[in-house]
């Protein structure tokens, strides 16, 4: 394991976003690094594609509107090589870049999707889907299918329910957030307790479990295999950010001071050794958004205007050849970055 300690006030260079896009939508890009955003329009019962190009000064360019989304919680997943868009109430079915009818559909889940219980592969070549149902805990299973034909590789049966969030490390390893399998509505320190786990598609058994009993959230590191989340002392007390690799073992763990804690936003991994992260005062009055190279050990940038990020049903999305970062902030507008210029 490396373990250090960042100063979050030494020097460095600030960063401003290089385009404010005044709409709260999921964040994502295709692989040219072109953003796309994903709308929720609950009152119409659609899901609207946003995206803008560099080139065009960032400007939202062209809009598909995707019908058929009411009165249900939407998942939804880009697919990070060709565009394609997953998206469902409880059957995921596959757009195409610019469709607006689907060409493939996936498994039905019992319950329900949510926002972000969809997840593509790197490759593009596998989505995981994980039953949103919060009902009760009976339907505990994530399941892994060909994304381009909709065919099933395998249903793994977890020890966890109600999954908030599915992605994948790799074609072959699942990671998902969702209620522990003893949840008890009447244990004040234990209620809504969150399970962070990695499976293995082809042996369907979990390769490491975590639980974070106030409902930490997580990213992953494709590049390296790493799962990203932040690790607690007592509830409501962050103690580090740290990556566990696909085998359970922490490989990073990263701790700060000047009077500053890990905020409980994991850190996101922009390209082979960035991360943009969020420190919080211990007295709770100043947040910094840190740029950090994992492997000089030191905060290369902050971000400017990077307040509230939102991590839960809207997480941050990264395109790493162009080093750009994008987050919905305060709930009511799209920020993006790019990290080269620093």
């Amino acid at each position: 394991m490396r373990s250090f300690i960042i100063d979050p006030l030494s020097p460095a260079l600030s960063i401003d976003p290089v385009a404010r896009i005044d709409l709260a939508a999921a964040p994502s890009f295709d692989r040219d690094g072109n953003l796309v955003l994903i709308e929720r329009q609950w009152d119409q019962g659609l899901l609207v594609i946003h995206r803008a190009r560099a080139g065009a000064g960032w400007q939202r360019e062209t809009e598909t509107t995707l019908k058929g989304f009411r009165s249900a919680p939407v998942g939804v997943a880009v697919d990070p090589t060709r565009g394609r868009i997953a998206a469902g109430m409880k059957t995921a079915k596959l757009f195409e870049e610019g469709a607006t009818s689907s060409s493939v559909s996936f498994l039905s889940v019992k319950y329900q999707l949510e926002w972000c219980s969809l997840g593509f592969s790197p490759s593009g070549a596998s989505l995981a889907i994980g039953d949103g149902g919060y009902v009760a805990p009976k339907q505990r299973n994530v399941h892994v299918c060909d994304a381009s034909t909709g065919e099933k590789r395998a249903t793994i049966k977890t020890d966890e329910w109600h999954f908030s969030h599915v992605a994948m490390l790799d074609d072959d390893l699942v990671v998902c957030r969702g209620l522990a399998f003893d949840w008890d509505f009447d244990d004040a320190e234990r209620s809504g307790e969150q399970v962070i786990a990695c499976y293995d598609v082809a042996t369907k058994r979990a390769r490491w479990r975590r639980a974070q009993r106030t409902g930490q959230c997580f990213s992953v590191d494709n590049a390296r295999k790493l799962t990203w989340l932040t690790t607690e002392t007592a509830p409501f007390a962050w103690d580090a950010h740290v990556a566990i690799d696909a085998d359970g073992t922490i490989a990073y763990e990263i701790k700060y001071s000047g009077g500053y804690e890990p905020s409980v936003s994991p850190p996101v991994a922009v390209g082979s050794s960035l991360l943009v992260l969020s420190v919080t005062s211990r007295d709770a009055k100043h947040e910094r958004t840190l740029v950090l190279d994992v492997e000089a050990q030191r905060v290369v940038a902050t971000l400017n205007n990077a307040t509230k990020m939102e991590f839960v049903e809207r997480p941050p999305a990264v395109h790493a050849d162009t080093a750009r970062f994008a987050a919905v902030c305060e709930r009511n507008h799209t920020l993006l970055w790019e990290l080269a210029q620093r």
